[in-house]
This record gives C-alpha cells, sequence and structure tokens, in this order.
C-alpha cells in the first residue's frame, strides 16, 4: 500500500492539485521542467550513437530507432501517471514487478546496472564537450576543459539556479529542435540522398 500523503512527498492530496492550464501562455509555463529533463537526455545517443549505427548500417535499423521512440514516450507517460495515482517512486513501482528477487525485484538490479553505465556516459559527455570547446579555444587543454565543466555543473547545482538551467535548457532545446527540422528539410528536399528504396529496405 502506498505510504499516506503526510509522509510521502509523493502522494498528492486532491485538494492540492491545481486545475490544468487552459490558456497558451499558461502551459508554456508548466514547460520548465519538462524541457529541463529533454535537454539532459537528448544529446548523446540521439546525435552520436544513432548517426554512427546510420552510418554502419544504413537504413536497414531505422525501424529499430522509431519503436524506441515510441515506445519511450509510452513508458515515461503510464510511470508518471502510476506515480501520481499511487504516490510510489518509479522503483518502488519496480520493485513490484514479479520475477527472480534478491532482496529487490530484478528489474531494480538492471536499474542500478544501468544507472552504473549512465554515470560512465557521463564522463563521455563531459569529454565531447572539453573537445568542442578545445577546438574553440585551443590553448585551454581539453582537461582543463572537462574540470571546467565539472565544477561549474557543481556550483550551478549547489546554488540551486533553476530559474537559469531553464532557460538554458528552453534554448538548446529549441536549437536542437530548429536544428533537427532544418537537417530533414534539406535531406527532403534532395531526392538522391534518401529514396524509397532506402526507407523500405
Amino acid at each position: 500500500m502506498p505510504v499516506e500523503a503526510e509522509s510521502n512527498p509523493y502522494r498528492l492530496r486532491p485538494e492540492s492539485i491545481a486545475p490544468p492550464p487552459g490558456q497558451l501562455r499558461s502551459i508554456v509555463k508548466f514547460l520548465g521542467p519538462g524541457l529541463i529533463l529533454t535537454a539532459s537526455v537528448v544529446g548523446s545517443g540521439e546525435l552520436v550513437a544513432t548517426t554512427i549505427l546510420g552510418a554502419e548500417n544504413g537504413f536497414t535499423l531505422l525501424w529499430l530507432i522509431l519503436v524506441s521512440c515510441i515506445s519511450k514516450v509510452a513508458i515515461q507517460h503510464e510511470l508518471g501517471r502510476y506515480a501520481i495515482a499511487t504516490g510510489e517512486t518509479t522503483l518502488q513501482a519496480f520493485d513490484r514487478i514479479p520475477g527472480p528477487r534478491w532482496r529487490l525485484s530484478w528489474v531494480v538490479w538492471f536499474w542500478v546496472l544501468l544507472m552504473i553505465l549512465v554515470m560512465s556516459i557521463w564522463g563521455g559527455i563531459l569529454g565531447a564537450i572539453g573537445e568542442i570547446l578545445n577546438l574553440v579555444i585551443p590553448s585551454i587543454p581539453i582537461v582543463a576543459w572537462v574540470w571546467a565543466v565539472s565544477l561549474g555543473s557543481i556550483v550551478v547545482l549547489i546554488g540551486g539556479r533553476y530559474a537559469m538551467v531553464e532557460m538554458v535548457s528552453v534554448l538548446l532545446v529549441a536549437i536542437f529542435t530548429f536544428l533537427t527540422i532544418g537537417c530533414a528539410a534539406i535531406l527532403v528536399s534532395r531526392p538522391d540522398a534518401v529514396t524509397l528504396d532506402n526507407i523500405l529496405s
């Protein structure tokens, strides 16, 4: 059973739930946290892994990317609804999944393994940022850039500068979205680059 609302920060009381916004300006105000999450997860996979996958395999694995995009949205949507309805965290929900257990559900242990891998990816992302900044200012070595970005991120997080993080995230997501749409438009305008046979393959 979910923990009572008084002791569980994830449990919402009906009277504390505001009605959904009806005007566009009000809706935009609620996009901040979602855009921060988007900015944090879009990047390494979409910009690096997907392009490498396409370069090595052509269009044969395009279906995998499409299935991944569709399933991600559905899973995250339902996990959010479950958390709101029950007051349980996602990990508490995962721990309810039947199957092998060793103190915790096998799904939670897979999540732990995933988090370990994600931490190694963060190191790669920092290294990539260091390389990019080194190309802009070559006189500063990559390692120095990595340390500067890491310490700067720590300062922002400790300082609790949420408004600044939100503003930068919105800007980055907007730039990423327009660049992606622009690249797609350029690709469509060149029928020799992508053919129907490529897609059907």
